[in-house]
Formats: structure tokens, C-alpha cells, sequence
């Protein structure tokens, strides 16, 4: 079991990382480095809230590890409304945790839509920014 580091600027740094990709969550839009291996080919082209779980992975500097265990060691958790986790938000779960950083809702997409307009995409830079999801 890996001891994930505390990382209390997490939040922050994926904020950077966002702005830095031109304000988009969708991870397939990343052009950073990705060091785990085939994680590159996994991130979902969806560009809402879930794509915050790659975010906290790759803006950690232990992330790539934890979703490597996620992965390896299953199983998923089900949420209360019967979603499985994907291994990639249960390891941004346990990555926030660590940092003492309250998850957002991986899988808040009713009203996709622009980042501008109240959508799920708004409210999750709205955690970015502030750490509330509201």
C-alpha cells in the first residue's frame, strides 16, 4: 500500500494545469506527461467533471503510482446511487483524501454543456477555484 504524500495545493495545481491547457478538463486535450504506463490511452474524451480525477492524478507527484495499485488491485467502490467507481476516481479519491482535499462528484454530468453556463463543466472549475461544487 502506498503512503500517499500531502500534497494541500493540489486543488491549485490542477487549476494551473487547466488554465495552462487553455481552460479545458477534457483530458484528451492534455499534453503533458502521463508516466504511467497506457494511462495516456484511458483518459475519456468527455471534458466534464470526471476529467477532474485526471487532473488530481497527474497534477500529484504520486499519482501515476496510486492508479497503477488502483488498477492492479481492484475493486472499484460503488457509489450510494449504484455507480462504479472508475479506477481513476477512486484513485483521485484517495489522492484528495490524503491531501485533505473533499472529492468532488466524479460523475455530476446532468447538464453538460459549456464552461460558462452553470453546467456540470461550470460547476467543476467553480471546485477548481474555490473547493466547493455548488
Amino acid at each position: 500500500m502506498i503512503e500517499i504524500e500531502c500534497v494541500p495545493d493540489l486543488r491549485e495545481r490542477m487549476l494551473a494545469a487547466v488554465q495552462l491547457e487553455g481552460n479545458v478538463l477534457d483530458m484528451s486535450q492534455f499534453t503533458g506527461t502521463v508516466t504511467a504506463e497506457s494511462v495516456a490511452t484511458r483518459w475519456y474524451p468527455c471534458g466534464t467533471v470526471c476529467c477532474l480525477a485526471g487532473w488530481a492524478i497527474n497534477c500529484h507527484p504520486q499519482g501515476s503510482a496510486v492508479l497503477a495499485q488502483v488498477v492492479t488491485t481492484g475493486p472499484y467502490p460503488v457509489e450510494s446511487d449504484g455507480h462504479r467507481l472508475h479506477p481513476e476516481a477512486t484513485a483521485a479519491r484517495k489522492i484528495l483524501k490524503a491531501c485533505g482535499i473533499p472529492s468532488p462528484d466524479f460523475y455530476d454530468m446532468d447538464d453538460v454543456g459549456d464552461l460558462e453556463d452553470g453546467s456540470a463543466n461550470a460547476r467543476a472549475m467553480n471546485w477548481l477555484r474555490t473547493g466547493e461544487q455548488a
